[in-house]
């Protein structure tokens, strides 16, 4: 594990379930991984459907899992856990909705895009280079 990480960090909380203005900022301990685990240091996060349904109240998190919303995130590795992770600190990764994701990679071949090749294609072959701190948006 890095040596080199605060002791907190900001997250964003929801002490009471409601509307937007229910998302409040708070300062929580870094958590640290566990074994096999690693800690990412979180550049972007998404809101999807579960997010919003645990900020009114209607999708508690799964026991054992963080409360902390913002289930697709983008960053680098900021620790590791023991044991081999497979990765390195300082890795570029994505987390998320891991299954569906690697479900739809294993098509992308194969599914045809309006704009010629595939999806495959347009977005990974022939798309500009992706840096650390960029957005994509994918708008059809």
């Amino acid at each position: 594990m890095s040596g080199d990480l605060p002791n907190e960090m900001t997250c964003i909380e929801v002490p009471v379930p409601g509307e937007p203005e229910a998302l409040q900022p708070a300062l929580r301990p870094v958590p640290t991984p566990g074994a096999g685990e690693i800690l990412i240091e979180v550049a972007a996060a998404g809101v999807n459907r579960p997010d919003l349904m645990q900020r009114r109240g209607q999708y508690p998190p799964p026991p054992g899992v963080s409360d902390i919303p913002g289930l697709e995130i983008a960053g680098r590795v900021a620790a590791l856990g023991e044991g081999d992770t497979g990765w390195q600190i300082g890795d570029k990764v994505t987390a998320g909705q891991t299954i569906l994701v690697i479900e739809a990679m294993k098509t992308f071949n194969e599914i045809p895009s309006p704009h010629g090749g595939t999806v495959r294609q347009i977005l990974f072959e022939n798309a500009s280079p992706i840096e650390y701190g960029d957005v994509l948006m994918i708008i059809d």
